[in-house]
């Protein structure tokens, strides 16, 4: 289906190419990131889990329950992180989206442009 959504866009056929490429290789990237934000949430819930003895109702010891993570990481960010550190994390720029997109990601093309037009149409969406 989103081959057929990709033919019927209004773009010229090698931009079109283009953003269809960038799209795919951006998720292959943030996938392949989404191991090492696990792996550190998974860290801090854990070690403060062990701290405060929280037990789990499964076999696997590194599991905790989703009810138990939730106030530990709501400890984490609110005594672990500076409100600078805290604000960085949760409040990026817009216009800091395109730069991350071109520094890290290798990404510079219209897909960057059409990215940024997305999370702005987003931004201005009332319910």
């Amino acid at each position: 289906q989103e081959i057929n959504a990709a033919k019927a866009s209004p773009w010229p056929e090698d931009m079109r190419d283009q953003i269809w490429g960038d799209r795919l290789l951006l998720r292959f990237k943030m996938k392949k990131e989404m191991k090492d934000y696990r792996n550190f949430l998974e860290e801090v819930v854990k070690d403060e889990a062990a701290s405060k003895n929280v037990t789990n109702n499964n076999c696997d010891e590194t599991n905790v329950a989703i009810q138990d993570a939730i106030p530990i990481l709501h400890h984490f960010c609110t005594n672990q992180l500076s409100p600078y550190e805290l604000k960085e994390l949760f409040q990026l720029q817009r216009s800091g989206l395109t730069e991350i997109l071109k520094s890290k990601y290798k990404i510079t093309s219209a897909y960057a442009i059409v990215f940024c037009a997305v999370v702005e149409q987003l931004s201005n969406f009332h319910h």
